[in-house]
This record gives structure tokens, C-alpha cells and sequence, in this order.
């Protein structure tokens, strides 16, 4: 293959790659099974090919080096899943023994109680770490990574537009669906309202990153000099200010205090590392004071349910309470194999406590505790 006709194969493949970044939360946030198998195919399947296409000349290999742990600790867990699907003796589930003990029969001797979801999730799992190599791969230098955190920022913002149109239309439909759940809340092409909220706290992030960038380089000190900026360099400024005005309107309105914290979060590190990077320079403080007008602005207009949600204590608060303490029983009742990866609905039935019972738990409602959960 000819070095011109490698790399417009190689194009293809980053744009390939690009494309599944931007379409993957279209069919119901990949979080349907068919769904998010076809993206685990897609995924799996450009990883392949980029052990073909990765511009091996161009890779910075010191930046490998640093992954080297990272990406050991994910090989030792991908083989910890495997591992928890075999049947061993030494290591099987503890309900195993609970169904001989109550003379039913046992069918396996796994550590996990559902071979086949666990082998289903370890997939997804796969396709992570795949997503992550492949960004690596189409990304050859800083300025390749700008362009892609900025089209992550417009597709985002697209997906923001489209919630807040459907929101303030009935919020009936989802893309071609009924709405099933939710239907108080913006949930964009997404079904959970807090999976959303999580996908915007990204591209909120993004765009807040592309702002102190701008700023920085267009050496913006004061609104002054924001509002008189020349159009030809401010345009994508600008554009990434309505960004990130839809995307907050839009996180605010899912009405998630989990989303909302977890940005709050994520926003004061991001603050907070920029300054202390380079404390000198003035367009910092002004572009810290531009971001919590617009936020206090943002708030006023949309955050007042969220608001509402975050310091009243409820049912639905006292049934999440519960929910962690019994996720918590669970981790001691097998702390060191875990229960099974992806088999939390299965195996927490058996610590529902009674004003748990009332509802069905398919997730801990808390990444880390049902990592533990199931893993150990």
C-alpha cells in the first residue's frame, strides 16, 4: 500500500472514529442491548484495524510509558471477569451454597451467578478500553485533540438543542418513541435523565476548556475586550459561550443532583488547575468571572427545580440511603471476588430490605459501591 493511499485510508479510519463518538448516544444512549452490542462490535472492530493504521512513526511513546499502569490494572480486571465465570469450587458464589442448602439445585460453581451477563458486560468493558486506544490513535498531536474536544462540544450541543426543543414542546417523545420515563424531566436522546446529565457534565467540561484556551490565545483580560474582540477570531469563541449556555440549560433542566454535583465538582478542579498552571495571567480571573455569571444566569432561568431537588430530603432521598446500605451488606457478604461483574440486579435481591422490595434495582445508583459490589 503506497504511503498517499495509507494515509487517506488512515483518515478515513480517524473520521470513522470521530463519526462513532458523535453518533454513539443517538440510539437511546447505547444503553439498550441491541444498541450498545452493534456499538461494541463497531468499537472492537476499528481497535482491530487500528493495529494495522496507527501512524507508528507519529505515536509519542513516552505517553505509552505513562499509560503502562492504567492499562495494566484494566488487562488484570478484564482477566479477574474471565476469571469470575469459571467454574472453581474454591471460589463459587456464596448463593450457590444458599440453593443446596435449601435443596434446590445449583448449576454452576462460578463466582458469578450469570455467566453470560457477566461475559455480555465484560464486552462493554472491552470496548472502553478500545474507545480509548482508538482516541489515541487519531490523535497525533495537541491541535488534532482540540479539534475533536471542539466537535465533541458542537455534537453535544446539537443533542442539547434537540432536549430542549422536545422539553419545552410536551417532552412526549424520544426520537421515535413514546416517552416511557422521565417525562417531567430533559433527558435529550438519552432514557435516564442522570445518564444525560452525565454526557453534558462531559461536553460542559469540554467547552469550558475551549474557553480558557481562547481566551488565552485572543489574550482576554476584561468583558471590554471580549465584546470587541474581531469577528474572524472571536466567532468560535462566541459559538462555544452558546454551547455551553445550551448544554448548562439543558443539564439544569434533567433536574439530576448527581449531575449537577458531579459538575460542580469536576468545574472547581478544572478552575482550580488552570489558575494554579499559570497564576500570572489575567484573562484567568476574568474567564472564572465570565463562567459563574453565566452559571448564576443559567440558574436563575432553569436550576430552580434542581435546586429544590438538592436540599429537600424525600422519599425518593430516604430509598437511596437504603439503597447504599444494603449495596454496602452486599460487598461484605462476598468483599474479596465480588459477586459477579454485571450482575448487581440479580444478586442484590437477596439484601432487599423491605422499603426496598417495593421497587426493582437494576443499579447500585452509585458507580463505585456497585463496582465494588461486583467485582470485590
Amino acid at each position: 500500500m503506497g504511503i498517499s493511499t495509507r494515509s487517506r485510508v488512515y483518515q478515513i479510519f480517524c473520521f470513522t472514529i470521530l463519526l462513532v463518538v458523535v453518533l454513539a448516544p443517538l440510539p437511546l444512549g447505547s444503553n439498550r442491548p441491541l444498541t450498545w452490542n452493534f456499538l461494541n462490535l463497531v468499537v472492537c472492530f476499528l481497535g482491530l484495524l487500528g493495529l494495522f493504521f496507527a501512524p507508528h512513526k507519529e505515536i509519542n511513546y513516552q505517553v505509552i510509558k505513562s499509560l503502562f499502569i492504567p492499562a495494566l490494572v484494566i488487562h488484570l480486571v478484564a482477566i479477574f471477569i474471565v476469571f469470575q465465570t469459571l467454574n472453581i469450587p474454591a471460589f463459587q458464589s456464596p448463593i450457590w451454597n444458599e440453593l443446596r442448602s435449601a435443596s434446590l439445585p445449583a448449576f454452576a460453581e462460578s463466582i458469578s451467578s450469570n455467566t453470560d451477563q457477566t461475559l455480555s458486560s465484560l464486552a462493554k468493558f472491552i470496548a472502553y478500553a478500545c474507545m480509548f486506544f482508538l482516541g489515541m490513535i487519531a490523535t497525533k498531536n495537541i491541535r488534532d485533540a482540540w479539534v475533536q474536544i471542539r466537535l465533541f462540544v458542537y455534537a453535544g450541543t446539537v443533542y442539547a438543542i434537540y432536549g430542549l426543543i422536545e422539553y419545552f414542546s410536551g417532552n412526549h417523545n424520544l426520537l421515535f418513541f413514546e416517552r416511557w420515563a422521565y417525562r417531567n424531566d430533559l433527558t435529550s436522546v438519552f432514557v435516564n435523565r442522570n445518564n444525560y446529565a452525565t454526557y453534558s457534565g462531559l461536553v460542559l467540561l469540554s467547552a469550558a476548556a475551549l474557553i480558557f484556551k481562547n481566551l488565552n490565545e485572543l489574550n482576554t483580560k476584561s468583558i471590554r475586550d471580549f465584546f470587541s474582540l474581531p469577528k474572524n477570531h472571536a466567532f468560535h469563541l462566541y459559538i462555544t459561550f452558546c454551547a455551553l449556555l445550551c448544554n448548562l440549560t439543558a443539564l439544569f433542566l434533567t433536574h439530576s443532583r448527581g449531575g449537577f454535583i458531579s459538575l460542580s465538582v469536576s468545574m472547581l478542579l478544572l478552575l482550580t488547575i488552570t489558575i494554579k498552571k499559570d497564576p500570572g495571567k489575567r484573562f484567568k480571573g476574568f474567564a472564572v468571572l465570565l463562567l459563574v455569571m453565566v452559571v448564576i444566569f443559567t440558574l436563575f432561568l432553569s436550576g430552580d427545580v434542581t435546586l429544590t431537588r438538592l436540599f429537600q430530603t424525600s422519599i425518593e432521598t430516604s430509598l437511596r440511603d437504603d439503597l447504599y446500605f444494603a449495596t454496602l451488606e452486599g460487598i461484605k457478604g462476598s468483599p474479596i471476588s465480588g459477586w459477579g461483574y454485571g450482575n448487581f440486579e440479580d444478586n442484590f435481591k437477596a439484601f432487599y430490605s423491605p422499603l426496598l422490595a417495593k421497587l426493582n434495582w437494576d443499579k447500585a445508583h452509585n458507580s463505585y459501591l456497585e463496582i465494588i459490589f461486583e467485582l470485590g
